[in-house]
């Protein structure tokens, strides 16, 4: 087969709200993936281990593969603006 396993990898999300928790649910429970996220608040809530780190540049560093989670409208093309960091990361991928 093709592809990759995601078993003991890292996925970093960018944006931790309903649907970010549930995407990291998912990733641990079903996959067993590590999981570490970037949200503009803190986030204490959680029903999976999971790490906090301090900006999207520390999410890129350790994560394997990385999920945007972040709300539409006007205020998401600031918080996209992170697919142009994500350009040395996928370089690394080729």
């Amino acid at each position: 087969m093709l592809g990759r396993h995601v078993t003991g990898a890292i996925v970093g999300i960018v944006g931790m709200g309903r649907i970010g928790k549930a995407i990291a649910a998912r990733c641990h429970l079903g996959f067993g993936m590590r999981v570490v996220f970037h949200n503009r608040s803190r986030v204490s809530a959680l029903d999976i281990p999971a790490m906090q780190l301090a900006d999207i540049d520390a999410v890129l560093a350790v994560a394997d593969f990385v999920v945007l989670a972040v709300p539409g409208g006007a205020a998401a093309g600031v918080a996209l603006g992170v697919l142009g960091w994500l350009r040395p990361a996928l370089a690394r991928w080729r």
